[in-house]
């Protein structure tokens, strides 16, 4: 049935308008059939865009109510990642649910990352804060900053300090670099310095590398440069010589 649903939906918008009703509900069934539940949310929201209005609200209704079903807390929040951009007003407080109702935090967050940004700005606020706070108690480090780089993009511009903040006390430089470099386009001066000096703390030369390569594509052309350098530099220090062909 998931091979039948995605071909239907495939297919669907080349059919001459006659044959596009039976297609429609083929689609559905087809959908609706999947017996792996995150396979049938997939399907539902593959097929939502080539229904007309009033089905594809049932289409999206039916997924979100499927997450649920879905028993893998990451596939449920994979799943809700997917479903997000196509949620209408209505579907974002159960699916606002659906993703706060995941115990994990590592799941959760990435899930509520990508509802964000449709929320009302009270809620996102409310959920931002949310994130900060367990982001806080979150241990060890690399669980923090996972937690704070997943809603990087989407927090309130009221609560970047906070977020920067708690970042910045993250012990570990690697870490922290990850959670600055994720908020280097909300404040790039700033922020872009703060990761060059958890970049230089690394004692690794091999992360410090690959830590300063993942600065470049989130910095301007003009400031690249030296950090292009920055890294040539340690990366032809490394003694190794596996390790240094491969930075």
């Amino acid at each position: 049935p998931q091979a039948r649903a995605v071909a239907l939906a495939a297919v669907a918008p080349y059919l001459a308008p006659e044959a596009r009703g039976d297609a429609v509900v083929g689609e559905i069934a087809a959908a609706l059939a999947v017996a792996d539940p995150y396979e049938r949310v997939l399907s539902l929201v593959e097929l939502a865009p080539h229904l007309g209005d009033e089905l594809r609200a049932e289409a999206l209704a039916a997924a979100v109510e499927g997450v649920r079903d879905i028993p893998e807390p990451g596939e449920r929040s994979r799943a809700l990642v997917f479903l997000a951009p196509h949620l209408t007003e209505t579907l974002l407080d159960p699916a606002l649910n659906q993703a706060l109702a995941i115990r994990d935090p590592l799941e959760r967050v990435p899930a509520l990352g990508a509802l964000m940004p449709h929320l009302t700005p009270l809620e996102r606020e409310h959920v931002a804060r949310e994130v900060i706070g367990w982001a806080r108690a979150a241990r060890p480090a690399h669980h923090r900053a996972s937690l704070l780089a997943a809603v990087a993009q989407v927090l309130p511009d009221s609560l970047l300090g906070e977020a920067v903040a708690v970042a910045e006390r993250i012990d570990t430089p690697y870490d922290r670099l990850h959670v600055l470099a994720a908020l280097i386009p909300r404040q790039p001066e700033r922020l872009r310095d703060l990761a060059l000096e958890a970049a230089q703390e690394i004692p690794n030369r091999y992360q410090r590398v690959n830590a300063l390569l993942e600065l470049v594509p989130r910095t301007g052309s003009a400031p690249r440069y030296p950090i292009l350098d920055q890294a040539l530099s340690t990366a032809l220090g490394i003694e190794d010589d596996y390790d240094r062909a491969s930075a």
